[in-house]
């Protein structure tokens, strides 16, 4: 008789393989695989059947195996496992057992490394995107945003959606000081981290290292329309910074070109529109609820002060 896990010979009278130690005896799922035989088993069959035998006049005898009799095949290690203790992937409707499964990440591990790779996120990840998105842009809840971005982070460190949204919030929560540590700890050269350095390096008004980061920055990553925005973010520093009205020239220029797609985009254009307006001698808008829906914008993100300037929401 062969194991039924890993076919190897058996013993008689072992209570355990000797090769893969699969519990032997008193084993329902390996009772019923020698009953069978191993030819179901290699070809991917469960244990566990149901059948219907009918005899004379109405009766009908039910034979129905155990759920826990059934076993499958990991499609990762090839192992045979009882169903009812192991996973079916949610990402590639596969079945896995629990050695090759993440149970915090809810994938197998060949998912998590498909999704590791090309930067795509489950769909249970995305809603906590979503809801973390809007609790620190629309809501300025920061807390609460930080508690969800962080356990996402960990789950998926190199996924760019995860990492715009989180740095920007480590940097409200921590602080420029350790944004800028954890930055250049991981030596995270990414868009979103460098946007967010940047921002620092004009809050801090350190011109000339942000010149060369903004250079960087246009070079590699020219194409993203979210660049635009941090281009005409510098000039507006510059020109806050030195009163030159070149500046100024500049940052209009760039932001008449500019056409947001994301509600994030949109909403950068308008602050810095309202930031540029601004310096040509008209108050700041104050963005009210009704009217951040309707333009589909951040109501907390639009009010929040920018270079140090502009209306603040109560608390």
């Amino acid at each position: 008789m062969k194991c039924f896990n890993c076919g190897t010979e058996l013993i008689p009278g072992n209570f355990f393989c000797e090769k893969c130690g699969t519990e032997l005896n008193n084993n329902s799922a390996y009772s019923e695989a020698s009953l069978i035989g191993n030819k179901n088993v290699i070809a991917g069959d469960v244990i566990g059947t149901k059948s219907e035998t009918n005899i004379s006049g109405n009766a009908t005898i039910i034979n129905d195996a155990d759920e826990t009799k059934k076993i499958s095949k990991c499609h990762i290690c090839g192992k045979y496992v009882r169903l009812l203790e192991n996973y079916n992937c949610p990402y590639c409707n596969k079945f896995t057992c629990k050695d090759c499964f993440n149970i915090e990440k809810n994938n197998c591990k060949e998912c998590i490394s498909i999704i590791n790779s090309s930067g795509l996120l489950p769909s249970f990840a995305k809603v906590q995107l979503s809801n973390a998105t809007d609790l620190f842009y629309d809501e300025g809840n920061v807390q609460e945003a930080y508690k969800i971005i962080c356990q996402l982070y960990e789950l998926y460190p190199e996924t760019q959606e995860i990492l715009d949204l989180y740095f920007p919030v480590l940097k409200e929560v921590s602080g420029n000081e350790k944004t800028l540590y954890e930055i250049n700890k991981f030596s995270a050269d990414t868009l979103p981290a460098n946007l967010v350095k940047l921002e620092i390096l004009l809050e801090e008004q350190k011109p000339y290292e942000a010149e060369i980061l903004l250079n960087h920055i246009n070079k590699k990553w020219n194409k993203f329309n979210i660049v635009n925005i941090y281009n005409v973010l510098f000039y507006a520093a510059m020109y806050k910074n030195t009163k030159h009205p070149d500046f100024l020239k500049k940052a209009k220029e760039l932001i008449k070109t500019f056409k947001g797609n994301s509600k994030l985009e949109r909403t950068w254009d308008w602050k810095l529109s309202d930031l540029l307006e601004f310096f040509d001698g008209k108050p700041f808008s104050y963005a009210d609820w009704n009217g951040c829906f309707e333009f589909d914008i951040y109501y907390s993100f639009m009010n929040k002060p920018i270079l140090g300037l502009g209306p603040k929401i109560d608390s």
